[in-house]
């Protein structure tokens, strides 16, 4: 992609541009659709590639289609999107227009159901359709399939090495390694949930938050991105400031990488451009 690319003809005080009142999360799918989150309007709304709004769905509620609080969602495969529904407890599956097709709520009796998940913090599929979710009630990673009542928690007090003690992001790599950010640091399991390796604060000390692509671990550190390769070795970083006229650096809450494009979010726009070469 050559040249600078900006969300819908430019993010700056300009009418033609979307804004969100108070985006949360982002991810883009095989097709470089963008799905954003607005948590202050409690609405997932579609983008195209070039960041003109395609629809909108949602609102605020405990109804269907509703939402209260969402906080993240998944969309690596472009046919299916979920939604961490936070305040209704309760993942929301849309097909890619954005029509509603199933609702997976936790139980009112946690001993009655391994499908408990409390408060979802997190969403994150696998390319068999596997859901993961961070329990931000237990401190824990729940997966299971989205027909089955059937869930399989790990990452908790029994975990071991691998215990979180407060998972706010799951991302799935292509090749189904699971990684969940919890407290500045980023805890690697394979896909049964077993413990890999840690990636801790030394790394990164000033973590936000962080995403994947097919080859590398990204970390939102402080105002700087940090690629890590397998086994903790840097591969790159850039300064968010080198981005000619992108946002504040404080201001970013997500971000996402898709073939060499670097997506921006903050609470308001989106921000859409060239990943240097390393060394540029």
């Amino acid at each position: 992609m050559g040249g600078d690319v900006s969300f819908s003809r430019g993010v700056r005080d300009d009418s033609t541009a979307v804004r969100f009142t108070r985006a949360t999360a982002l991810a883009v799918d095989l097709f470089g659709n963008v799905f954003v989150l607005d948590g202050g309007a409690s609405e997932l709304v579609k983008l195209d590639a070039a960041g003109a709004r395609l629809r909108a769905t949602g609102g605020f509620g405990w109804k269907e289609g509703a939402m209260d609080q969402p906080r993240d969602l998944s969309a690596s495969n472009g046919l299916d999107i979920y939604v961490a529904d936070y305040g209704n407890h309760r993942i929301l599956h849309f097909d890619r227009d954005l029509n509603l097709q199933t609702a997976t709520a936790t139980s009112s009796d946690a001993d009655a159901s391994p499908l408990w998940f409390g408060y979802p913090r997190s969403v994150a599929t696998t390319r068999f359709g596997e859901l993961f979710v961070a329990d931000a009630e237990n401190n824990r990673i729940l997966s299971f399939a989205p027909e089955s009542r059937e869930g399989k928690p790990f990452g908790d007090l029994h975990g071991g090495k691998g215990s979180l003690s407060s998972p706010q992001r799951i991302r799935i790599s292509e090749s189904d390694e699971v990684f969940v950010q919890d407290s500045g640091r980023v805890v690697q399991y394979d896909i049964f949930g077993n413990y890999v390796r840690t990636y801790d604060k030394d790394l990164f000390p000033g973590m936000r938050t962080f995403a994947l692509d097919d080859k590398n671990l990204y970390v939102l550190d402080s105002c700087r991105i940090i690629a890590v390769g397998e086994g903790g070795a840097i591969r790159s970083q850039w300064a968010l400031e080198q981005f000619k006229e992108g946002p504040a650096c404080d201001s970013v809450v997500d971000f996402q990488i898709h073939k060499g494009t670097l997506y921006l979010l903050t609470r308001r726009a989106l921000w859409i451009r060239p990943l240097p070469r390393t060394g540029e």
